[in-house]
């Protein structure tokens, strides 16, 4: 779980994001916010499938993942409960959650990342 995402107003361009925080940052997810209210998610993967021609006319509130969209686990929720969730849901990234308050963002690739790095473990033994 990452939990120093960025946060990021909706008004922002994809290219002004990726200028001002993107190509300063390893986050590979921002939290969109209007004042001290989550709107949205948006990752990485989202930006690499806008082309580029369009960054500078894409808002990141028209990329980003609605926070109605957004799938909530809690923090003690097991990584194999919350990689089916995400298959389930086709979803490549869920906020985590704790008191209703967001702490931290799950994505996808990180997790099949961490999953494959434990099989890996097992069957080393």
């Amino acid at each position: 779980m990452a939990r120093e995402s960025p946060l990021i107003p909706p008004h922002l361009t994809v290219g002004e994001l990726v200028q001002s925080s993107l190509l300063s940052t390893s986050s590979q997810s921002f939290l969109v916010v209007e004042g001290d209210r989550l709107t949205g998610l948006l990752t990485l993967p989202q930006i690499k499938k806008i082309p580029r021609k369009r960054w500078d006319v894409t808002t990141v509130r028209r990329a980003m993942t609605s926070v109605e969209q957004l799938e909530a686990v809690r923090p003690g929720d097991e990584a194999l409960h919350v990689l089916n969730r995400m298959n389930e849901g086709e979803l490549s990234a869920v906020t985590v959650a704790q008191d209703g308050r967001v702490v931290g963002v799950i994505l996808r690739d990180n997790l099949m990342r961490f999953a494959e790095n434990l099989r890996r473990l097992r069957l080393k033994r």
